[in-house]
């Protein structure tokens, strides 16, 4: 019974990991492309123009924010 357990577990996570999300979770988005589905993006940014907001970071940032829900994370 375990081992029929374990093989469902196992077989539940390679399946789980195959789906795909909406989430940039991971430098360059899903499937590493760098390109976003969504075709509402600017072009061009500035310090006033196509900017929600500004935060200043402590130290400096060698990683690339991802998007997760309505959260931007950067290290």
């Amino acid at each position: 019974m375990k081992r029929f357990a374990l093989g469902i577990l196992t077989v539940l996570f390679l399946v789980c990991g195959q789906l795909p999300a909406a989430d940039w979770a991971q430098f360059r988005g899903s499937g590493a492309t760098g390109i976003s589905a969504d075709t509402s993006v600017p072009m061009e940014w500035s310090d006033t123009k196509n900017l929600a907001w500004k935060l200043a970071l402590p130290g400096k940032g060698f990683s690339s924010p991802i998007v997760v829900g309505d959260k931007v994370l950067v290290t």
